[in-house]
């Protein structure tokens, strides 16, 4: 490597995951004022997170640097902490570009290609990591999009069924093969790549089939409020409804569940959500709360399965980023509202922030399974893991 690899950045904001643009602008010109290595890149916490949305706003790292006032030498290559070429694509945040990563990635771990963090950063091709975090808000939400199963001893360790494949350099030609598809996602030559690589696009989660005049839908509030972050917030479940009235289902048919404490954890963050949260759980009818010391889950999941029972054509749509496995294991009446559950990932796109539910095709029959071992999240965490 041409120099020593340094940490590019110092203190960086609470969560460097939502960094604006002019933000990563100022980031660049005081690092570069410093004297800062901006081509050889420790990407490691708030550092990688500091490139991928650079990424994400300007399409590639380079182009940040211009913006900023700092260009890249013209024939300088950046390489990461693991002396491996990077950005050399265009990261392109759109749907087309999200349903290429899930046909790819898919055909990755199909082809024995560890597509682990670790895997994919000793590689060339590890913009296919970062990407994931710009078009879908984690890596696991990208795996879970892609229908890939995600083996954990428990909740939180290591995701081990993803580090037992190929390597770099044994897995090269693979990854070559996955990240030319990838960059062809609007490209007339994209079908015929597709045919070459005998793959079908989108891959088809088995989900189940929802009447959208009249299967309720159940909004796990306490767990997506809080989006992308941190904090909770009532903004992130307008989003969630919003898409839920975009496929088609009506207003009525959304009912929210939450913890007894939820209402305490938003008054620390936002007084006036608060506020509003109270009116609405006065006034509005598909607010729910479970009694005090009981968490919202088990509210949501015995309301869905008295539907279900109720009316086993008609079953409920089960919004949460959380697996529920714990009460599936434990409770198998629960299990057959696994079909129903689908995760929600928030991602930015040109106008501004959204919600996406994993597709699915109102009014067909699918065998309905949850992709086994779908990644757990904690009530109120970020999903996905920093490289």
């Amino acid at each position: 490597m041409a120099g020593e690899t340094v940490e590019v950045f110092g203190d960086t904001p609470a969560d460097p995951r939502s960094l604006g643009a002019e933000q990563v602008l100022e980031w660049i010109s005081a690092r570069a004022a410093e004297g800062a290595d901006l081509v050889n890149l420790y990407l490691q916490r708030d550092t990688f997170w500091v490139y991928t949305r650079a990424r994400y706003h300007f399409g590639t790292w380079r182009e940040a640097c211009a913006q900023a006032g700092s260009p890249l030498p013209k024939n300088a290559t950046p390489l990461s902490d693991l002396s491996q070429r990077i950005d050399w694509w265009r990261c392109e945040v759109r749907q087309s570009r999200r349903e290429s990563f899930g046909t790819v990635l898919h055909y990755l771990y199909r082809e024995g290609v560890d597509v682990s963090a670790t895997g994919l950063k000793g590689s060339p091709y590890f913009d296919l990591y970062t990407d994931a975090c710009n078009l879908f808000g984690s890596f696991n939400n990208g795996l879970e999009y892609a229908d890939i199963p995600v083996e954990q001893v428990a909740p939180g360790e290591a995701r081990t069924n993803l580090k037992t494949g190929l390597f770099y350099p044994d897995n090269a030609d693979v990854l070559e093969n996955a990240v030319s598809l990838y960059r062809l996602d609007e490209s007339p030559e994209r079908n015929k790549r597709l045919a070459q690589l005998r793959l079908r696009e989108p891959p088809v989660r088995k989900i189940a089939a929802f009447e959208l005049d009249r299967s309720n839908v159940l909004v796990d509030g306490a767990n997506l409020a809080y989006g992308r972050g941190r904090e909770p917030s009532l903004h992130c479940l307008q989003l969630v409804e919003d898409e839920v009235l975009r496929l088609g289902f009506g207003r009525s048919q959304l009912r929210y569940f939450f913890d007894a404490a939820f209402r305490y954890r938003l008054a620390k963050v936002s007084p006036a959500d608060a506020i509003e949260y109270e009116d609405r759980f006065q006034q509005d009818t598909r607010y729910s709360q479970s009694p005090a010391g009981e968490q919202a889950d088990a509210l949501i999941l015995r309301y869905g399965v008295e539907l279900l029972e109720r009316d086993p054509s008609c079953p409920p749509l089960i919004l949460s980023n959380d697996g529920y496995r714990d009460y599936f294991t434990a409770h198998p009446a629960l299990a057959k509202l696994q079909p129903y559950k689908q995760g929600v990932t928030f991602v930015e796109d040109l106008g501004g922030m959204r919600a996406l539910i994993t597709p699915f095709r109102p009014g067909e029959q699918h065998a309905g399974t949850e992709a086994q071992g779908a990644p757990e999240h904690r009530k109120g965490a970020r999903g996905g893991q920093d490289p």
